[in-house]
């Protein structure tokens, strides 16, 4: 009898637990990719995770393959948008639907190490960590990196507020690479009007309710630059919602109060500085159309006009030369009222 209850009682608390990691994956339009991220993120060496998959109303096959996974896995939760939202809308979604302690985002085309997990959650248990960050590859559409088996690694506890860390682009800027305590981020969801830089935002908000974080040299992640995502294509109107992403992350930092995000001004400076010269790059090296020049132009003249930066604290000479033309671009135009 005592037999029968304890398995009894084994069996509801099994049933009942939530999983330790909730995994979300924003999905749309990368039907040939869509495999192998969820082979990597099942067949992690960790096992307690759930697995939430956001189809934003992609128009390929997508939603069928994750019906098929969902089918032979337990732990694939599938929630289908009516109609694309943007991949922030999608991860929003995820977040109210996560169940688990501790958050982790992958992208659809991307892949994890097999022991990404387990290394992340167990040196957040062991040493009370909010937050966890590790390197990655980056590969083109058609490679991705061959996972050492026996992973040897180190980690290190930044001394530093996280938010004193800018110059650290594996800190401040990808999602993917990290894990989250649920309660670290509890209160924040991205902005569905973001295009291309609320990652950033997203992580400069939460570092503020991150009280410990571990960093490990291990490359957990593989991050496939795909030239089919709308973030590396070169048509004009997409290449503007990128400049246009970036401009407005910029100018949503330097009005955010310090208490909202605890930077000094020249910080501030640095930062807008820093996603003007990508938004420069952007309209030079990715998309140089007449348009698209202009159109960069107008936002950093505008960053520019509203006291949001000065020449003085772009760094490197590529970027002080790249800001400082678009600016000059915009403020000839506003000299003769060019729209």
């Amino acid at each position: 009898m005592k037999l029968f209850w304890l398995i009894f009682i084994f069996f509801i608390f099994e049933v009942g637990a939530k999983p330790k990691i909730s995994v979300i994956i924003p999905v749309y339009n990368v039907e040939r990719f869509l495999r192998e991220c969820l082979d990597s993120v099942l067949n992690q060496t960790f096992t307690d995770f759930e697995v939430i998959c956001i189809n934003d109303a992609s128009p390929d096959r997508c939603l069928d393959i994750l019906q098929e996974y969902a089918d032979k896995d337990k732990r694939v939760r599938v929630i289908s948008h009516e109609k694309n939202s943007g991949v922030y809308v999608a991860r929003n979604t995820g977040l109210n639907a996560a169940e688990g302690e501790y958050i982790s985002f992958c992208d659809s085309d991307d892949y994890m190490h097999p022991d990404m997990l387990k290394i992340m959650y167990t040196e957040m248990r062991r040493n009370n960590c909010d937050l966890a960050v590790c390197q990655y590859y980056s590969t083109n559409e058609f490679d991705k990196p061959t996972f050492l088996k026996n992973i040897s690694y180190t980690v290190s506890f930044p001394k530093d507020s996280l938010l004193r860390k800018i110059n650290n682009p594996n800190m401040f800027f990808p999602l993917w690479n990290k894990m989250y305590k649920k309660t670290a981020i509890a209160s924040f969801r991205f902005d569905p009007q973001a295009f291309a830089s609320d990652d950033a935002f997203f992580n400069i908000r939460t570092f503020r309710f991150v009280k410990r974080c571990i960093m490990t040299d291990a490359k957990l992640y593989g991050y496939r630059q795909n030239q089919d995502s709308i973030t590396k294509s070169k048509s004009a109107s997409q290449a503007q919602k990128r400049i246009g992403g970036r401009c407005k992350l910029a100018e949503n930092i330097c009005n955010s109060s310090y208490d909202s995000v605890p930077l000094s001004i020249n910080q501030k400076r640095t930062i807008c500085c820093r996603l003007a010269a990508f938004a420069a790059a952007e309209a030079v090296f990715g998309c140089f159309k007449y348009e698209t020049v202009i159109y960069a132009s107008k936002q950093i003249y505008d960053l520019y006009s509203k006291g949001f930066m000065d020449i003085s604290h772009s760094e490197g000479f590529l970027r002080k030369i790249l800001v400082a033309s678009f600016i000059a671009i915009g403020k000839i135009r506003s000299w003769f009222k060019v729209s």
